[in-house]
């Protein structure tokens, strides 16, 4: 048989009151032979009747039967047999009578709605029949044979109609009471439900505590942040996860006066083993009469915001370093013309022999050198309008890769994972795919041989304003960096290779930027990653495109 929720309550319920109603008639099986002082046929066979009836009850439950029908069916009969009972054990003045008390507060509490008052209706139509015929003597044989079944019927009829006023009375307030809590525990349901979800959506981690700074309720948001599951943080003190940030927010928040909120930024551990940026306040949860009762610990996930401070700092540190060094570039080249032009006339006149001849060609070799830096560098100054293209990301991935693979011969494995359905955006390719060989070759030299590196392509969505980018990801296999080398990475002439110029990273970085991109990096032991992010052209606007 399928069951709702709510069939399912009810099912629980009755459940519930057939075992209740097996506990009371093994009680009075047990207790009868001394209250009745003999043990009456007739009153073993109305328990037999009763313990029979559970059995059929329990094969019922089982069937398609409506549950509301069963529930009633059982208060019918359990009725039915209490008026049996009352018929064997004084008629109209059995002290059973109470038996029809119970069915009534039960049926309104298991059934619900108006029950109550129905169940409270039956009984008054079988007591006024049990009445009726003590009147006429027509009951059977008393089972205490001290009393009478016969009486007044001006008696019979004044006990039946206060009892029946009675019954009805108490089923109308039982069903009123009982619809009462239960209208109140919906309402607390659906209030609990909305808090929930007002909690649950809540963008910023929330964690509260009781009065022994055990973690009471944690918000999905803090589950996120922290990388614990609720279950796993529910219980534990709040230590476990924040630990003590700042000298003045420990437990003494709990005993002492109501203090005002506490505002810290730290670095929380999360389960993975990794830390993440947090700016979280602390405030106590009191009572109306000023008791605390807990703490309520609210906090966010600083890590983008740091992002963006540092990429903020980062572009002015190069935007004047680029200002700088494009001055001097510009001053740097005539001079250096005019000292290889020099160098040349004095090799060719003849002037220069011997040890001269090859400190010329020194001077000549560096000062091409130089001029190529130079060169590259104003390179850089940013993509020009009119070599922008609407190019395909995944082909021009395709063909710096393929240059590597035929370049490299140490056994460093390269794997590609490419966007569905391809990603296009309006670039410089010739400066694009310098920036692209530029990462790949640094991922290769970390790998080393034998290492691996891989490079996807996927979408994303920038953080503000939502706009569509692509996303380029050249991960390595390598030993990863250092944290002092990670603040200088993107700095002109830093660089840790012997044969390094210092300039790759610098000028891949002011690429990018000119493109409206950003170039980011994260390492950790074992991986580090260069993530080149670039605006998507839309498709209405992509009318040409670039494949390999």
């Amino acid at each position: 048989m399928t069951t709702t929720g709510t069939d399912t309550e009810l099912l629980r319920r009755i459940k519930w009151f057939m075992a209740l109603r097996l506990m009371l008639i093994s009680l009075l099986l047990g207790i009868s032979p001394f209250v009745l002082g003999q043990g009456s046929t007739p009153f073993f066979l109305v328990i037999g009747l009763l313990y029979c009836a559970t059995v059929a009850y329990s094969v019922l439950l089982k069937t398609s039967v409506p549950l509301r029908v069963q529930a009633y069916g059982q208060f019918f009969f359990d009725i039915a047999i209490i008026s049996m009972l009352l018929s064997f054990t004084g008629g109209i003045d059995s002290n059973f009578v109470l038996l029809y008390v119970l069915a009534i507060v039960f049926a309104s509490i298991i059934i619900g709605g108006q029950a109550g008052m129905v169940i409270a209706g039956s009984c008054c139509v079988f007591y006024s029949a049990i009445g009726l015929v003590e009147c006429f003597s027509l009951l059977p044989p008393n089972l205490d044979t001290a009393l009478s079944l016969s009486c007044d019927p001006l008696y019979a009829i004044y006990l039946v109609l206060v009892r029946s006023i009675i019954f009805c009375t108490l089923g109308y307030f039982v069903d009123y009471l009982v619809n009462a809590l239960h209208s109140n525990r919906l309402e607390l349901d659906e209030l609990k439900k909305l808090n929930e979800r007002i909690l649950s959506q809540i963008k910023s981690g929330l964690i509260t505590t009781d009065a022994a700074g055990r973690i009471i309720f944690v918000n999905s948001a803090a589950e996120e942040i922290l990388g614990y599951p609720r279950a796993e943080m529910i219980g534990r003190s709040w230590h476990a996860f924040l630990g003590r940030p700042v000298a003045d927010i420990d437990d003494r928040w709990l005993v002492d006066e109501t203090r005002s909120f506490t505002r810290c930024e730290i670095k929380a551990p999360r389960r993975d083993g990794t830390e993440v940026p947090v700016g979280f306040t602390v405030s106590s949860l009191v009572d109306r009469g000023g008791r605390a009762l807990g703490l309520l610990i609210l906090f966010r996930d600083l890590t983008q915001i740091f992002r963006m401070e540092e990429r903020m700092r980062r572009a002015e540190r190069l935007s004047a370093a680029g200002t700088i060094l494009a001055g001097v570039a510009h001053e740097v080249r005539t001079p250096l013309t005019a000292i290889r032009g020099a160098v040349e006339v004095l090799r060719e006149s003849g002037a220069l022999a011997g040890g001269s001849s090859t400190m010329a060609d020194v001077i000549l070799k560096e000062s091409d050198r130089l001029n190529r830096i130079i060169s590259d560098f104003l390179a850089s100054g940013g993509p020009r309008e009119d070599a922008r293209e609407v190019a395909d990301l995944d082909g021009v991935l395709d063909e710096v890769i393929l240059v590597e693979r035929q370049t490299r011969g140490d056994g460093a494995r390269i794997e590609k994972i490419a966007a569905a359905g391809g990603m296009r955006a309006r670039v410089d390719v010739s400066q694009i795919k310098q920036v692209f060989l530029n990462l790949l070759d640094n991922a290769l030299d970390a790998a080393g041989p034998g290492g691996r590196v891989t490079v996807a392509l996927e979408p994303s969505l920038f953080p503000v304003g939502g706009k569509e980018m692509a996303l380029v990801k050249v991960a390595n296999s390598g030993p990863g960096v250092p944290a002092e080398v990670m603040a200088h990475l993107f700095e002109p002439f830093y660089s840790t290779k012997r044969q390094g110029s210092g300039m790759g990273l610098f000028l891949s970085e002011r690429i990018v930027r000119k493109h409206g991109g950003m170039v980011e990096v994260e390492s950790r032991e074992g991986e580090t990653v260069f993530t080149v992010s670039l605006p998507v052209c839309e498709k209405e606007h992509a009318g040409s495109s670039h494949g390999g």
